[in-house]
């Protein structure tokens, strides 16, 4: 998968998604 115009917004979204994930597991 090569770079697309959303690559910035979907990293950004990855990251806050596993830190609720770690969040929510008290990690």
């Amino acid at each position: 998968d090569g770079f697309h115009p959303g690559a910035a917004a979907c990293a950004v979204w990855a990251a806050q998604a596993a830190d609720a994930l770690r969040q929510r597991l008290g990690a």
